[in-house]
């Protein structure tokens, strides 16, 4: 509407459970992912909300990155368009857990609760406009995006850690 109204173009890139390095586990805005890093590396339980069936596209931080740059450097008139920026693909909250135990080693922990009020069995993307419209590809998919996060958490988290 702002790009309309005042005609500055806009575009909104809308991102899709956004994990890496750095990211805090107790953030409202963080996924699961760093939540299970530090609870297993303290020797507690993976805290799993329902059946863990749950599905959720996860997109590693460069891809975000990358589809910042492409949107900035972008000679296109967006008009106010929204883009989803994600992997285009889901994985459910049982197999992240199995990833941070394969990533972690040794015996983890999980514990089950009762699903979150409003919590989407759910949530996969549709990238298609993201690759039209800014010739966007994911290039860290899930399973290397994890690799490199639990190379991060497994280093103790230090400040200077850095992958490009």
């Amino acid at each position: 509407m702002y790009s309309k109204l005042y005609g500055l173009d806009t575009v909104s890139l809308l991102y899709y459970n956004v994990f890496g390095p750095h990211q805090q586990a107790s953030s409202a805005y963080s996924t699961v992912i760093p939540a299970f890093f530090e609870a297993a590396l303290a020797g507690a339980p993976c805290p799993i909300y329902g059946n863990g069936e749950q599905r959720r596209d996860f997109c590693y931080v460069s891809n975000v990155v990358d589809a910042l740059v492409l949107s900035a450097e972008s000679n296109r008139q967006f008009g106010g368009e929204k883009i989803n920026v994600a992997c285009g693909e889901h994985q459910s909250v049982n197999y992240v857990f199995a990833q941070v135990v394969r990533i972690v080693g040794g015996e983890v922990k999980k514990e089950y609760h009762p699903p979150r009020l409003g919590d989407p069995l759910k949530s996969h993307a549709d990238i298609t406009r993201a690759k039209e419209l800014l010739g966007y590809e994911p290039k860290v998919l899930f399973e290397g995006g994890m690799r490199r996060t639990g190379d991060w958490w497994l280093a103790g988290r230090p400040a200077d850690y850095w992958l490009p």
